[in-house]
């Protein structure tokens, strides 16, 4: 149901879209990632209540339960602490993983982030470490069990240092070694989370649900409902709802407008299914239930080829016959 929302044919000057940029972003980051980390985008401040006993504080999020001890000095989750993770598991990535140490000079990070005050950047990157050094994982998923294990094993910029130093923890460092690499737009480095908190967020989901449907019909639309329970930073229905119910002012502007600021990478519309967009006239007047169960079709500017699941080479392991010989078969 729609709410008698139309399935008129659009007119391609009437599509809800974004213009692509007249010199679109063209590089792409490799990262480290599985479940664990895509999880960590989502935490934000929802942390429970604070444990009066160890000053920790934790949120559960399917398998997985996500600790921040000292929590009242350390705070939660904010979008610049996202972006300093995701740099950090750029340079892993990019060093190719041989080591647990970390190190980013902070010029390199101001020059990828685009930060102009070198003392502002220090303050704030120091802030994301104490988040990032004081998380504990446990819990477990397809792949890996982690039994209250340290993210980190320190993090800091040292005084008088120029660079930022981040340690993953031995037990997490040996399960990171292990997890896949997706593709991650370097907008997402540049973005400007004061002025588009969710922007982050949706564009990290994006490229996640890109990577993981590839080769697929749908590996270009996501729900707008997925788009939202992304950002930890958007207001719920239910929050709204028992304040103002200003529901365009407080979740479907600012869903529209941190879409918008993904532009160097990407345009989009809303869309029913595949190839049915909505007209501009019908995505203006959406009522906050019609909004929520449409989708978002991505058009990225330039994504870089990637393998599907039955393209990518399987291993092979050697088996033995009943004359003793190996035979080779697809793992």
């Amino acid at each position: 149901m729609h709410d008698n929302l139309l399935l008129a044919k659009p007119r391609s000057s009437d599509i809800c879209s974004v213009s692509v940029s007249s010199n679109p972003l063209r590089d792409f980051e490799a990262i480290k990632q599985d479940s664990t980390i895509n999880n960590m985008v989502r935490l934000g401040d929802r942390f429970g209540a604070v444990n009066t006993a160890t000053g920790n504080a934790e949120l559960t999020m399917g398998n997985l339960t996500y600790t921040i001890t000292n929590y009242k000095e350390v705070g939660g989750f904010r979008p610049s602490t996202l972006q300093l993770l995701l740099a950090i598991l750029r340079k892993f990535t990019a060093n190719g993983g041989n080591s647990p140490k970390v190190v980013i000079p902070i010029g390199e990070y101001m020059e990828q982030r685009e930060l102009k005050n070198r003392k502002e950047a220090i303050k704030k990157a120091r802030a994301d470490l104490k988040v990032l050094s004081s998380l504990k994982i446990e819990g477990s998923t397809p792949k890996s069990y982690y039994a209250f294990v340290n993210f980190a094993d320190s993090g800091g910029i040292p005084k008088g240092s120029s660079d930022i130093i981040f340690t993953f923890g031995s037990t997490f460092y040996e399960e990171l070694k292990k997890m896949p690499h997706m593709m991650l737009p370097s907008l997402i480095f540049k973005l400007n989370t004061q002025k588009y908190p969710h922007s982050v967020c949706f564009l990290q989901k994006i490229s996640d649900m890109k990577h993981l449907n590839r080769g697929k019909s749908n590996e270009d639309i996501i729900g707008v409902q997925t788009l939202l329970d992304s950002s930890p930073f958007m207001p719920t229905y239910q929050e709204i709802s028992e304040k103002c119910r200003h529901f365009k002012r407080d979740i479907i502007e600012p869903f529209r407008k941190n879409l918008d600021a993904l532009s160097d990478a990407l345009k989009w519309e809303y869309c029913y299914r595949a190839n049915c967009p909505l007209e501009k006239s019908e995505a203006e007047n959406l009522t906050y239930r019609q909004f929520s169960e449409l989708k978002v079709h991505i058009m990225w500017n330039n994504y870089p080829p990637q393998k599907t699941e039955s393209e990518t080479p399987r291993k092979r392991t050697g088996k033995k016959s009943t004359n003793g010989k190996a035979i080779s078969s697809a793992a």
